[in-house]
């Protein structure tokens, strides 16, 4: 068409009108060694005000302010794969990283990142938070991944606080065990929805004098569709 103009670096917002940036720059100009694909890329806001930047790239794990990039790996073994990318949830003042390949680690306002302590898995397919509970899915126990298992924290029975590092082994529940496995999950106006390769599944998640159960809520079906 005639008189037609290429518009670049807007953005139309919701009442039409248009907003123009003026350029970038880069957050950061140095690349991460060995100029590896980033696989995790989080910003966390710790409960004292600290602020980290958190980056996973090959087999490392980075804090970024702009100017810095620092290695806080520690002792964790990550594997050196781009399609190996983290999810993240944050709970506890703790940011904790899964990629379903990988142990799960945490990052805290300081420090390197360190594994998941007290856990009975050894990888997980996602981490995801729902009413203050840290939930996992699809975990690897034994060697062995558990497609249809979603597992969840428990309390400190001296505190009655939550502990991410308490994970009972009975504390579980197998959605449809045998059927289509588990890809991810999130949390949505305070419910809990897990993503099936055949649909998404409402669950509830109720707690009850220190008793926590999480299940599928019968009162909604699934979303059926395939992932």
């Amino acid at each position: 068409p005639e008189n037609t103009e290429i518009l670049e670096r807007v953005n139309i917002t919701e009442t039409g009108s248009l907003r123009r940036t003026f350029g970038s720059s880069k957050f950061n100009s140095s690349a991460n060694t060995g100029s590896k694909d980033v696989t995790a890329l989080k910003q966390a806001i710790f409960a004292n005000g600290q602020v980290r930047n958190i980056e996973t790239a090959g087999t490392s794990v980075y804090t970024n302010d702009g100017t810095t990039r620092t290695a806080i790996t520690g002792s964790l073994t990550l594997t050196d794969d781009a399609d190996a990318r983290f999810r993240s949830a944050f709970i506890k003042d703790s940011e904790v990283f899964s990629n379903a390949s990988d142990e799960v680690f945490i990052v805290t306002n300081s420090g390197n990142a360190t594994a998941l302590s007290g856990v009975n898995f050894t990888t997980c397919q996602d981490v995801v938070v729902a009413k203050n509970l840290l939930i996992i899915l699809a975990p690897t126990v034994g060697g062995v991944k558990q497609t249809t298992r979603i597992q969840w924290c428990d309390i400190n029975t001296s505190t009655f606080e939550l502990d991410i590092t308490n994970w009972p082994t009975d504390s579980i529940y197998e959605l449809y065990q045998g059927g289509n496995p588990i890809i991810g999950g999130v949390e949505f106006g305070g419910r809990l929805f897990v993503v099936k390769s055949d649909g998404i599944y409402p669950m509830r998640v109720t707690m009850d004098n220190g008793f926590i159960e999480v299940f599928a809520d019968d009162e909604r079906p699934p979303l059926r569709g395939e992932f």
